[in-house]
């Protein structure tokens, strides 16, 4: 009931219908709820007000998560214990990606980097290490994942590895994995390099220009009914308008071949984030902070 209490807040949230501080309370007063799907929606509306925020404001919308979601990580700790379900082994993923990337979390961070060193990136917070290893993006770190990538000894590390390319938090490299669907990745893993690196903060906007300057030979690449994945993570760009109707006017003026109802659905959400992101980002940080 929680989760369905939490999904439909942040909905009239993001229609105009409820404050952010509405939402913000509500999760403030979750307490040792553990359902997934509660805590899972509450990491994508922060990453989301995150996205929304003037740049000066994203200090505070990481440090809100911080405060929410660091006690839940120190209560359930790195390591899993006896008798542990798989929806605590799930959320300890979520926790640790949300505080490594939105949240920015130092302790996080260190500890993402040191696992990442060691070589020892799987079980249930490999996405979440990885993810967290990309917003930090060390000088070489992206090589490295490169190399973990081409080298994998099963097919499960090979698409974590792959994926985990798509999130370094650095234009040049985002472009850098896009050139690699061309050279490396299988045709089939394209529509999905392409979603994670659309949804990258910082490189996603560059990942779109890239992917529409060669649209009709990516198009011609693959099947009708994979071309509208290739829009999904459009709703991120939520930040900037003018780009957002720009994207808006490229998809409905080059449709795809199968799906393109999924496509206007993409581009009606980003352009309600848009009108969200306007309302809410006077004020924000001095909400948070209530």
């Amino acid at each position: 009931e929680r989760a369905v209490l939490v999904n439909d807040t942040w909905a009239l949230v993001l229609a105009g219908r409820r404050g952010v501080l509405d939402f913000v309370t509500l999760a403030r007063g979750l307490g040792d709820e553990v359902e997934l799907a509660t805590w899972t929606t509450v990491a994508s509306a922060f990453d989301f007000l995150s996205r929304a925020a003037s740049s000066d404001d994203v200090p505070a919308v990481a440090a809100a998560v911080r405060d929410l979601l660091g006690p839940k990580l120190g209560h359930f700790g790195w390591g899993p214990v006896a008798g542990e379900d798989d929806r605590t082994l799930t959320l300890r993923g979520a926790l640790v990606q949300a505080l490594g990337t939105v949240g920015e979390d130092l302790e996080v961070r260190a500890e993402s980097l040191r696992r990442f060193d060691s070589g020892v990136v799987d079980g249930d917070l490999a996405t979440a290490v990885l993810a967290t290893v990309g917003a930090v993006n060390r000088p070489g770190d992206f090589d490295e994942t490169l190399e973990r990538f081409r080298t994998a000894k099963d097919p499960q590390s090979e698409n974590r590895y792959r994926r985990a390319l798509a999130q370094f938090s650095d234009e040049a490299l985002v472009e850098r994995c896009f050139e690699l669907c061309f050279s490396e990745f299988r045709l089939q893993d394209v529509p999905l390099q392409v979603i994670s690196m659309v949804a990258n903060k910082v490189g996603g906007r560059a990942a779109w220009e890239l992917l529409t300057a060669r649209w009709d030979e990516i198009c011609h690449m693959l099947p009708g009914k994979s071309q509208h994945y290739l829009v999904n993570s459009i709703a991120t760009f939520v930040a900037d308008r003018a780009f957002a109707e720009r994207v808006a006017a490229f998809h409905r003026e080059h449709p795809v071949a199968s799906g393109q109802r999924q496509v206007e659905q993409s581009i009606e959400k980003m352009l309600t984030g848009v009108a969200f992101a306007e309302r809410v980002r006077p004020g924000l940080a001095a909400m948070l902070s209530r």
